[in-house]
């Protein structure tokens, strides 16, 4: 790859702002995920649309880039050409130094057809998984037109006798496709620790001089698994195999660190910059081994392993099968009935829950308020457990809100507020996604209501009864949004009782 050295970097979202200055010297490279950056319309033919105001921002700071896709990449499903437009329009915009996705899948088919997962999954790793892999990479690498890299993937599924190690069927696929690798160390680091292959050997089947990239994170325990989590600092186990692993990387060109925005409240700041310059003490490191000729040996080492022998489990069969056990389908034959013994199952419906979970409660902020103070935090659960059961996993957020909303609306829950409460999100949402002004009507004064929900606690006395209306447009829809907090901005306009937000 002739892309130039990129540095020590962090995957970006506007609350690191402050660790960001090149003053700083803690960020040489900002990696950006595409797909946190759009907008899901349901609109032909863009159906994804890219965030302007967030592009003008990114495109502020003066770093190099890197765009690492979460679309998922080397399932039999083809790759969502959909998102062609606004990945090429990131790309065009951005130029980023690569281009990188993971390898895995989050997309099936079952009687009902197709269907999200909402969790990236392990593939099927035998030698009709490799060649599936590598042909979806390519096509990947035809339609981008820029180096592409794969990242090495978390499977908390036990290890199958009919399978690949996790090293080699890497291997294997990056030799096939000729792609790059982004070795995420917190991703190995935990399949080791779940009881899959050790670091060592599967750092000892990859091609070393394949990979362009590295990730770091924090993880934690739960439920006797560790867990991917990118929850905060690194633990020394990790950095002790990092240390050992990054002098053998000829062409490593970048090292990023991870971290979800969730945990930052929890974490701070200051530990994030801790991190950055523990980072930067291994970037240091760097080239000081022999790893060319081993790189090389390596790679031939996997094109000979034998791959010719048949497979009985086809790779989409494989991921329909997954796909349905961890949304709560039950689907039939003797492969269903295997993996649906392997507790790690249980753990992605659980991780899948609690993600779904994270999207209505961050979209639909006030509504859910309202739920946890009426019905309490059992019976809201409920509610949400039920919701899972009719409707698979949306990609994003505000199609998740959607759908949420719709099943409350059908329940018809005789509860006071939420109805509007509910309109008042969903319009907000709406505005924020079509771009066009939404009028939501109060048989009462809204605000009092909207305070004390921002501050998670029902109103007393009750609102005052009237008719009121508040005019939510595009570029005020984010204050509706878990900002109502204190006082919110309005305007009373000529004694009408309209209510508008206004920037």
């Amino acid at each position: 790859m002739k892309a130039p050295t990129a540095g020590v970097g962090i995957t970006y979202f506007f609350e690191l702002e402050p660790l960001l200055s090149p003053a700083l010297g803690l960020v040489d490279v900002l990696e950006i995920e595409p797909q946190v950056f759009w907008k899901h319309t349901q609109s032909n033919p863009d159906i994804y649309q890219v965030d302007e105001d967030a592009l003008a921002k990114i495109e502020t700071y003066s770093q190099p880039k890197l765009m690492h896709s979460v679309g998922s990449l080397g399932g039999s499903c083809s790759p969502d050409l959909a998102q062609m437009p606004a990945l090429l329009r990131m790309k065009n915009e951005l130029h980023p130094l690569w281009v990188s996705d993971h390898l895995s899948f989050n997309a099936a088919c079952g009687p009902d057809g197709p269907f999200k997962t909402g969790f990236l999954l392990p593939l099927c790793q035998n030698s009709e998984g490799v060649k599936t892999a590598a042909k979806a990479i390519k096509l990947m690498k035809n339609h981008l037109r820029i180096d592409l890299a794969v990242e090495t993937g978390v499977s908390y599924l036990k290890q199958r006798h009919d399978e690949m190690t996790d090293g080699e069927f890497v291997g294997a696929v990056s030799s096939a496709a000729d792609c790059g690798l982004l070795l995420d160390m917190h991703n190995v680091w935990t399949n080791q620790n779940n009881g899959r292959q050790s670091v060592s050997d599967y750092l000892d089947q990859i091609p070393l001089g394949r990979v362009w990239e590295l990730h770091m994170a924090g993880g934690y325990e739960e439920d006797g698994y560790w867990l991917d989590a990118h929850s905060g600092e690194m633990q020394d186990e990790m950095l002790r195999i990092a240390k050992n692993i990054i002098p053998r990387l000829p062409n490593l060109k970048a090292i990023i660190f991870e971290i979800y925005p969730s945990f930052l409240p929890e974490v701070g700041l200051e530990v994030v910059r801790k991190q950055l310059k523990t980072i930067h003490r291994l970037w240091k490191m760097r080239g000081n081994g022999h790893s060319t000729a081993r790189a090389q040996m390596l790679r031939k080492r996997i094109r000979k392993a034998p791959m010719t022998t048949p497979d009985p489990i086809s790779p989409q069969k494989w991921e329909n099968i997954l796909g349905a056990l961890v949304v709560g389908r039950i689907p039939r034959g003797e492969l269903a009935k295997e993996l649906a013994t392997d507790p790690g199952i249980s753990l992605y419906r659980k991780l899948i829950a609690s993600f779904r979970a994270s999207m209505v409660v961050g979209t639909l902020i006030l509504t859910s308020r309202l739920l946890l103070l009426t019905l309490g935090k059992k019976s809201f659960l409920a509610l949400l457990e039920e919701y899972w059961k009719d409707q698979t996993p949306m990609l994003f957020a505000s199609d998740e809100a959607e759908g949420f909303s719709k099943y409350l609306r059908l329940l018809r829950l005789d509860l006071p507020y939420l109805e509007e409460v509910l309109e008042f999100e969903m319009a907000a949402r709406n505005a924020n996604l079509r771009g066009e002004e939404q009028i939501v009507r109060f048989p009462y004064e809204p605000f009092p209501l909207l305070r004390a929900l921002g501050s998670r606690k029902l109103p007393s006395p009750p609102p005052r009864r009237g008719h009121y209306e508040i005019v939510i447009t595009p570029d005020t829809a984010n204050v509706s949004r878990g900002r109502t907090e204190g006082k919110p901005p309005l305007s009373r306009l000529d004694g009408s009782r309209q209510l508008v937000w206004h920037h």
